[in-house]
């Protein structure tokens, strides 16, 4: 009868600690997937906040080469306008 209560309380504390450990390494598991997650979450946010300054750079330069070539335009005469024809010098 001992060795019964025993076994039975070894089998007992075994299943426990098999128990404990299969909750626990689940449970370990399940963060490291969120935690990838996050990583790759965090990747694209900094991907996308790249491209975005990089397309706020390209249209503050677009916007500054076009003020300077519509401030610059008048200065400008093509061959065979008016203002060709008028300007000084040999024609």
């Amino acid at each position: 009868m001992d060795k019964l209560i025993e076994a039975s309380g070894s089998l007992i504390s075994g299943g426990l600690v098999a128990l404990l450990t299969w909750w626990l390494t689940t449970r370990a598991r399940n963060r490291q997937d969120q935690e990838r997650k996050r990583e790759a979450l965090r990747g694209r946010a900094d991907a996308l906040m790249v491209a975005v300054s990089d397309l706020r750079a390209a249209g503050a330069a677009n916007q500054m080469l076009g003020r300077r070539w519509s401030s610059e335009a008048g200065r400008f005469c093509w061959r065979g306008s008016p203002a060709w024809a008028a300007r000084p010098g040999p024609g």
